[in-house]
């Protein structure tokens, strides 16, 4: 019975530490697949879906007025200290050495600096180089680690980076929602919507169409 119960431990070990797969690619050749897969991807993309993109686009820019146009305004310091505080603490310091977990600690003594610096790119519509450079780690699809396709690429961006994409990325949400730049009835990557809410759409829809009729 002893030997069973050690035996099944071990299966759960294993499934739950499996241990690490040697990489058979040739990570030159891995690094251009990932530095053209943007190319590779427009180059496969049907022309009606990027030319339904473009009108889709126009039809965004024919609705708002140079008034409604977006700019990003500086962040305040409450917003910058929200943000490093908001910092898991168990993010990587890949690949600038910068701790995560200390940046948590100091936040209420560097915000102030974060919010010059971070309004400083703000000012002059610019976003650092430093912060723009990734770790990369290949991660197999599956069990095959012998070819370029099957790997993706996790990539391990500075922290301070993280934070100032987020500052911006709720400037950016504030204005679209305000202006009602999307429709209603879309549901992707939007605050207060999910899958649940485009099923309730669509089974309302088709209620009503059965009620009319």
């Amino acid at each position: 019975m002893f030997s069973l119960k050690k035996e099944i431990w071990r299966v759960i070990h294993r499934i739950l530490n499996p241990s690490p797969q040697p990489l058979r690619v040739d990570v030159d050749d891995l690094n251009k697949f990932f530095a053209t897969t943007a190319q590779r991807t427009t180059a496969n993309t049907e022309t009606d879906v990027k030319e339904d993109l473009l009108n889709f686009v126009d039809t965004l820019q024919s609705n708002v007025s140079d008034d409604a146009a977006f700019h990003l305004r500086p962040v305040t310091f409450n917003e910058v200290l929200r943000e490093t505080k908001g910092i898991r603490p168990d993010t990587s310091t890949e690949p600038d050495q910068l701790s995560a977990k200390y940046l948590k600690i100091v936040a209420q003594l560097v915000a102030g600096p974060l919010t010059h610096i971070i309004n400083s790119f703000v000012a002059v519509s610019s976003f650092p180089d430093a912060w723009k450079v990734a770790r990369i780690t290949p991660i197999p699809k599956s069990n095959n680690s012998n070819s370029n396709s099957n790997m993706r690429p996790i990539s391990i961006l500075p922290v301070l980076s993280k934070a100032f994409e987020r500052l911006t990325h709720y400037q950016l949400v504030e204005h679209i929602d305000f202006e009602k730049l999307l429709k209603q009835n879309m549901s992707g990557f939007r605050k207060g919507h999910s899958t649940t809410t485009v099923l309730l759409d669509i089974t309302d829809i088709l209620e009503t169409a059965y009620f009319v009729q």
